[in-house]
């Protein structure tokens, strides 16, 4: 009698490793104006495998007064929660010319949403603050002021700009 073996579950082996790993930086490629679009052309080659969770967006950004001048300690002015975020109402990716995500104008909101909801505690209390993510304290969320009740998570993201540097 011959005795068949079947194997009903499979998982093929994959390599997670790399071997040789670069970081490289790409510019807008056009001048970035106020309000306008700011675009990135990166192109890839069929042998390099580009990790697009590691991407990373360096902005330089001051909150000035209205007359331009600088924020001193007694100013009530700071940004929201995820700062970066904030600065686009819309993001879009495409791959080979196929739009891959598209935020119609919600970016903001599905980027807050998306971290309420997918990130707990631990996260939000830790590398979320590398986003300028402080929770904001509950029913405290329009109060600007120093009382008795200060809303902690405005408190953490306005000191991050009134630090003085020279930029």
């Amino acid at each position: 009698m011959c005795q068949v073996r079947i194997e009903f579950i499979y998982s093929p082996t994959n390599s997670n490793s790399y071997r040789k790993g670069q970081w490289i930086q790409f510019h807008p490629i056009a001048n970035v104006t106020d309000g306008g679009p700011v675009e990135f052309l990166i192109s890839g080659s069929g042998e390099d495998y580009l990790d697009l969770s590691q991407t990373q967006l360096y902005v330089k950004a001051k909150i000035l007064k209205n007359d331009g001048k600088v924020l001193t300690d007694d100013d009530k002015i700071g940004p929201v929660n995820l700062f970066l975020h904030s600065l686009f109402s819309q993001v879009d990716i495409s791959l080979n010319g196929r739009n891959v995500s598209s935020s119609n104008n919600t970016y903001p909101y599905r980027a807050i949403l998306e971290t309420i909801l997918n990130h707990g505690y631990d996260s939000k209390t830790s590398q979320l603050s590398s986003e300028i993510y402080y929770k904001d304290t509950a029913g405290r969320m329009n109060i600007y002021d120093d009382d008795k009740e200060p809303n902690e998570g405005f408190n953490k993201r306005a000191s991050l700009f009134k630090k003085k540097c020279n930029c």
